[in-house]
């Protein structure tokens, strides 16, 4: 976690596409121990968060489809 927290030093706002919040919806053990740090972050007021409308289409096209309402 150490080279995350350097990564992100001094970075005030983050844009995310559609992948990270996939997978962290998803709890994707590969990444979500990051996303987990990350999100918190954005959480505690420590980063601002930003993505576009074109990301929560992508992010509800598939629950919608699969009638999946625990994902929406």
């Amino acid at each position: 976690m150490k080279h995350l927290e350097g990564v992100l030093q001094g970075i005030t706002h983050l844009g995310f596409d559609t992948g990270p919040i996939i997978h962290f919806i998803e709890s994707n053990p590969k990444y979500d121990s990051q996303l987990l740090e990350i999100f918190s972050r954005i959480h505690r007021n420590q980063m601002v968060g930003v993505t576009s409308v074109i990301t929560l289409c992508e992010v509800l096209v598939h629950p919608l489809l699969k009638n999946n309402t625990g994902l929406y």
